[in-house]
C-alpha cells in the first residue's frame, strides 16, 4: 500500500529536513512555484515558510526542487519568483534551513 496522502490537491508521501548549503536545482513544473502550493506546503509542514529557501526574500509561492547534481526525486520548498525562474540545469544553495515535502508526480 501507497503510503502517500493528500492535501488540498496536492500528493506529497513524506518530508525530509534539509540544512543551510544543501545544494538543489530547479524542475519544470506545470503549476510553477504558485501561492497554492506554498499554501499546501505551510498545511503539510506546520511551518510559516515565508522566506525563499534560496536567498532570503519573501517567498512568494512552493518550488519544485530536486537534489543536485542526481536527484530523482521532487521535493516542494518555499521560494521567490527570482529564484524559481532560475534555469533547470543551475546548481542553487539553500541559504537556511528548511522542510522540503517529497511529491509525488507533479503537482
Amino acid at each position: 500500500p501507497s503510503s502517500s496522502r493528500v492535501v488540498g490537491g496536492f500528493e506529497y508521501d513524506g518530508k525530509e529536513k534539509w540544512t543551510e548549503g544543501r545544494k538543489v536545482q530547479n524542475v519544470p513544473s506545470a503549476r510553477c512555484a504558485d501561492s497554492s502550493v506554498l499554501r499546501q506546503w505551510r498545511e503539510i509542514t506546520q511551518e510559516a515558510g515565508n522566506t525563499c529557501s534560496i536567498c532570503s526574500a519573501p517567498a512568494t509561492g512552493g518550488g519544485h526542487v530536486k537534489k543536485y547534481p542526481r536527484g530523482t526525486r521532487w521535493f516542494i520548498i518555499p521560494i521567490c519568483q527570482k529564484c524559481n525562474k532560475q534555469p533547470n540545469d543551475k546548481e542553487l544553495e539553500l541559504c537556511t534551513d528548511v522542510t522540503a515535502v517529497k511529491i509525488v508526480g507533479i503537482c
